[in-house]
């Protein structure tokens, strides 16, 4: 099976069905999501969510990471069980092209550029999944120049 193989450079690469071309995620990093509001638990909102993918048909370990962004509206409030709170979900960055595929340390530098794009366009809000502590969540405000101050969860 071709999958997690990697060609040494200057190796033929081997025949391989069309199968094996699909570009999958295998893997991915916690995402970092950017709000407009430090209270997005309160009303409806805007969102973008930006994290790091592993694919599967990459000619290389090494090379396999790239960044993925999803917008959309967060409703902590929606009653109905069978409903999303996750509203709105846009792929609004997903590439699956093995010419654009990274090292994770690139794709991590990606990702931070991209939310600062996002922090530019006034998402400054940014929560970071926290495995290890509840609420399993940490906020901060992102300032300009890109330093982060954290906001106390309540």
């Amino acid at each position: 099976m071709f999958s997690g193989q990697v060609i040494p450079p200057g190796e033929p690469l081997p025949n391989l069905s069309e199968k094996q071309l699909v570009s999958k995620p295998i893997n991915s990093s916690p995402p970092q999501t950017v709000y407009k509001t430090p209270d997005p638990q309160v009303n409806v909102s805007e969102l973008y969510s930006i994290f790091c993918v592993q694919m599967s048909n990459a000619l290389s370990l090494e090379k396999s990471w790239v960044v993925n962004e999803r917008y959309g509206a967060w409703d902590e409030a929606e009653p109905d069980p069978k409903m999303k709170k996750f509203k709105i979900d846009v792929k609004t960055l997903s590439p699956t092209d093995p010419q654009h595929y990274l090292t994770l340390d690139e794709a991590q530098d990606q990702a931070n550029k991209q939310v600062m794009l996002r922090v530019r366009n006034g998402f400054k809000y940014l929560f970071i999944h926290d495995f290890l502590d509840a609420p399993w969540f940490r906020r901060y405000e992102v300032l300009p120049d890109g330093k982060r101050r954290e906001i106390p969860v309540k």
